[in-house]
């Protein structure tokens, strides 16, 4: 499996790798650092197993970083069976998603938010199936409530558990967080 991934991938990594420096000022906040590799203005990611959901986040993150300075960015993610592929993101829609996460940053920086990658990215799909709040509710209480080997790792964490009851996340910024957050990282 992962000879495959690696034979799949190994045709995007044939240029030499470039680093963008970072210096971006954007509502008060600066970022700064390197971001790369870059292969012919490509980020190209793979695992020999399934991405996690807050792993195609923080995946989704360096991309519209990377478009917001250099741009025009693809990203490739590869895993066990598929590949998925984030297009560019105009400068301008990239800087404004970034503003969007730095205004929730401020903010959960003065009280916990609900943002819970595994639950919003759950919610999702089960309302773009249905288009059903209720529906969408439903599946994600009886995946909060589960306690298994596939139950998410955040209604057991201690610290998601002593913050948010499940019915305060229906109660909460939770579907906002969701849509303006998450939402964008979805393929």
């Amino acid at each position: 499996l992962a000879a495959d991934i690696t034979a799949e991938v190994a045709h995007y990594l044939v240029a030499e790798p470039q680093s963008i420096p970072l210096e971006l000022e954007l509502d008060g906040f600066l970022i700064e650092g390197e971001l790369g590799p870059l292969h012919d203005n490509r980020l190209v990611h793979w695992r020999p197993g399934k991405f996690r959901r807050h792993q195609l986040l923080q995946h989704w993150l360096r991309h519209v970083v990377a478009n917001a300075v250099e741009g025009p960015v693809t990203s490739l993610l590869f895993e066990a069976g598929q590949g998925y592929r984030y297009r560019p993101v105009a400068k301008a829609e990239a800087r404004a998603w970034l503003k969007c996460l730095l205004g929730w940053y401020r903010l959960g920086m003065q009280r916990a938010l609900p943002l819970l990658p595994d639950y919003c990215w759950l919610w999702l799909e089960s309302f773009a199936r249905s288009g059903d709040e209720a529906v969408a509710w439903g599946k994600a209480e009886s995946f909060w409530s589960a306690v298994s080997i596939y139950a998410s790792a955040e209604s057991q964490d201690p610290f998601v558990y002593g913050c948010f009851s499940f019915d305060e996340l229906a109660d909460s910024e939770f579907t906002r967080l969701a849509v303006e957050l998450v939402e964008p990282a979805r393929m």
